[in-house]
């Protein structure tokens, strides 16, 4: 299923987070598309203040910068992929994100695990390197 939540559900905390999208390009031919997913932790009293303020932050990344080899580097807003209200005071320990499994495919499932123990799971994640490894897995989400 992976539902977490309604999107405009009021956060009984007045926080929210909001996951933004931040492309990056180049003037040169051939280069990807570098597209990454940020998530903030946004304070509003709404969830159409926290739409407002998270689309603020987007926009105000929006820069062109001169990269390696004077290529001309362009970051953009790709936009808002979630908006999540935070129902736990913020401390540690607080939950403040949940996704609903329910109906997963468990090989689907195993994939998502780390581990049980603080070894299993910091060699799984020790295992990971931006050269060969993506997390989640793919076919994980």
């Amino acid at each position: 299923m992976l539902r977490t939540y309604h999107p405009l559900q009021p956060s009984p905390t007045g926080f929210y987070l909001a996951s933004i999208l931040e492309c990056t390009s180049s003037d040169v031919s051939g280069d990807d598309v570098q597209v990454w997913e940020n998530t903030h932790l946004i304070q509003a009293e709404s969830p159409k203040a926290a739409l407002e303020e998270a689309i603020r932050i987007g926009e105000a990344k929006e820069r062109e910068y001169q990269g390696e080899g004077g290529c001309i580097c362009r970051v953009s807003f790709g936009g808002i992929t979630r908006l999540s209200p935070v129902h736990e005071n913020l401390e540690s320990g607080a939950e403040i994100h949940w996704l609903d499994l329910t109906g997963i495919n468990e090989s689907v499932l195993a994939k998502r695990v780390a581990g049980k123990t603080v070894e299993e799971a910091y060699a799984f994640f020790d295992q990971i390197n931006e050269e060969d490894s993506e997390y989640p897995p793919s076919g994980s989400i």
